[in-house]
């Protein structure tokens, strides 16, 4: 057993767990009680601070000594409810003084942290022990959400409010403050938010958030493993260990839930959705092909390599593009290349990799090919003119839309006229398509009927004069 008077004020902490620990599990010799109590006592001469003069006077005289203490008066009363909640660990029976100076390094040295038991009320010094005695229990009923939180993100998720609202107790704060809880119920609340935001998260973050709780959790093991003591050992270590556990099975899972596929919205090779002028020399091209990612995963880093031969007639910018990461849907890749040759069309090996979160990497080779545009074709005067006509389409010069002109044209030709509405963009052919069915009706009416069309036009305009 290390020298207790050397020993710091976690390292007292620690061995007086230690020394503890066979007792609580019961049927502990009068040896092992002896070694626990000269640990009490070294933990309260550590964190008072006393000389090496102290050490010869016995328990009761060094808690009145502690209670009359600058330094340390604090913690020592928190070691002694500590100790007073061990069935025999303080000889009462053995030092008649020691009672009452447990009472009254309690009430100077935590007084503010037990309003709730009333002490004032109580006449009796064994009243008040009885009361102190049940103070760590009390303690630890607020913990028991660590100890007890089932091993599911969901439900960890789930008990974040109870976890916080326990992290957030003044009184249990004070009281584990020898405990290293400072620290720990830091780490706690951060891995409860962290848990809240991997639950949440639908995107590529997913990854990264979850390597940063695991790493949030390593740093609470550690330093419950380094300060082994109840508090530890029955609630934080236990606690770390559901969210590894939850996370485990997360990971386990993860194959199907962030799996993902991409491939070409077209047939290969021709998956290109349109021509290019593959005739016009040094021209530069902005070529675009239209992709899927099936998921229902994110495809993560994604990379995209080309290559067109040492003979072909175009020369890519770049032979290799970075996409980053994409979500399940559609999306295009897009490169850059200039004709060197003129030609009809040109072949491309395409190679897409990617990585599944928590999963190996992926890869898809794809041929493609473009097909260059009509050189017979004037194609830079087709750009000065308009392929929309400002005029309403009539007669023979509206075509198509049959089926739309008839199932309009036969509601409003029954008995019990039925409305139409039509509505679309500017310029999409929607007066033609009224025109179209007024014809329809004519055609169609049979007398006596008459129909009479009406044109009204409605809205804001720029001057009322049109001149």
């Amino acid at each position: 057993m290390p020298n207790v008077s050397t020993l710091t004020l976690d390292q007292q902490v620690c061995s007086l767990e230690a020394a503890i620990l066979p007792i609580e599990g019961g049927a502990a010799s009068q040896n092992e009680f002896q070694v626990a109590r000269e640990h009490l006592a070294g933990a309260i001469r550590q964190a008072c601070a006393f000389e090496a003069d102290k050490a010869a006077k016995s328990l009761s005289a060094l808690l009145e000594s502690a209670a009359a203490a600058t330094a340390g008066r604090r913690e020592s009363a928190v070691l002694m409810l500590r100790a007073l909640s061990v069935e025999g660990l303080l000889p009462f029976e053995s030092d008649y003084q020691l009672e009452r100076r447990v009472v009254e390094l309690a009430e100077t040295g935590f007084q503010d942290q037990l309003r709730a038991l009333k002490l004032g009320d109580k006449r009796q010094t064994f009243e008040k022990t009885a009361a102190l005695r049940g103070f760590h229990e009390a303690m630890c009923q607020h913990l028991r959400v660590l100890a007890h939180v089932r091993a599911t993100l969901q439900d960890i998720d789930s008990a974040k409010g109870d976890i916080q609202r326990a992290t957030k107790n003044s009184a249990l704060g004070a009281y584990l403050h020898p405990y290293g809880w400072t620290l720990m119920k830091g780490k706690i609340n951060q891995i409860s938010d962290q848990v809240t935001e991997l639950h949440e998260c639908k995107d590529a973050t997913y990854k990264q958030r979850f390597e940063s709780l695991e790493a949030t959790c390593a740093e609470l093991r550690h330093e419950g493993e380094r300060l082994p003591t109840f508090l530890t050992r029955l609630y934080v270590l236990p606690f770390v260990k559901v969210v590894g556990d939850a996370m485990l099975v997360l990971k386990a899972g993860s194959d199907e839930k962030f799996s993902c596929d991409i491939e070409p919205r077209r047939k290969q090779p021709d998956i290109a959705a349109k021509r290019y002028p593959l005739h016009l020399v040094d021209k530069w091209l902005t070529i675009t092909l239209p992709f899927v990612n099936k998921g229902p995963g994110v495809a993560v880093d994604v990379t995209v390599e080309l290559d067109c031969g040492n003979q072909s007639g175009l020369a890519l910018e770049n032979e290799e593009i970075r996409l980053g990461d994409i979500p399940p849907g559609d999306f295009a890749i897009s490169f850059r290349a200039v004709v060197v040759d003129p030609m009809a069309s040109v072949q491309l090996a395409m190679q897409v990799t990617w990585s599944q979160l928590f999963g190996e990497s992926k890869s898809t080779a794809i041929d493609v090919r473009l097909t260059g545009q009509d050189a017979t074709v004037d194609w830079a005067s087709l750009e000065l003119l308009e392929p929309y006509s400002l005029e309403v389409a009539d007669e023979d010069r509206f075509i198509g839309r049959k089926s739309k002109v008839q199932a309009i044209g036969n509601r409003l030709l029954r008995a019990q006229m039925s409305s139409t509405y039509i509505t679309g963009q500017k310029r999409i052919g929607k007066t033609s398509l009224a025109q179209a069915v007024l014809r329809y009706m004519v055609d169609h009416a049979k007398t006596p009927l008459e129909y009479l069309p009406l044109y009204l036009e409605w809205g804001e305009y720029c001057d009322a004069d049109a001149s």
